[in-house]
């Protein structure tokens, strides 16, 4: 995946690279992988966008999910998001066995990490764009 994003991104096709990484990161969600990583890279995709509401999102789900009692609740709402809903799989197909649960401290770790990295690539100052 990572080549061919790559491949994408040195002809100069950088959207599609970014929707085919983020399918990558939905398909893994969907299939119960919840791997830091994947929401991580889910929200830096949409900080990158300038959806700050869904990059906000992203991490907060992985901070839920390291809660025990959130844990349940969070899949569904994870289960329901659009971008993970259409990669479920559907039927008789057997998924993967479920990924690392998420362990509190890190998520926090990571969500902070992230969000105040990624936070200045959608805000924008009043007094700046008002010039």
């Amino acid at each position: 995946m990572n080549d061919a994003a790559g491949l994408l991104r040195s002809e100069g096709h950088d959207a599609e690279a970014r929707a085919l990484i983020e399918a990558a990161y939905a398909r893994e969600l969907a299939w119960l992988q919840y791997e830091p990583a994947y929401f991580v890279g889910l929200a830096s995709l949409a900080f990158e966008r300038g959806d700050a509401t869904l990059g906000l999102k992203s991490l907060q789900l992985m901070v839920s999910l390291s809660k025990e009692d959130l844990r349940a609740e969070t899949e569904a709402e994870l289960a329901a998001l659009p971008l993970v809903k259409a990669r479920a799989v559907e039927g008789s197909a057997e998924l993967p066995d479920a990924g690392q649960e998420v362990e509190q401290t890190q998520a926090l770790r990571l969500a902070a990490e992230t969000s105040q990295s990624l936070a200045t690539l959608t805000w924008r100052s009043p007094i700046a764009s008002s010039c």
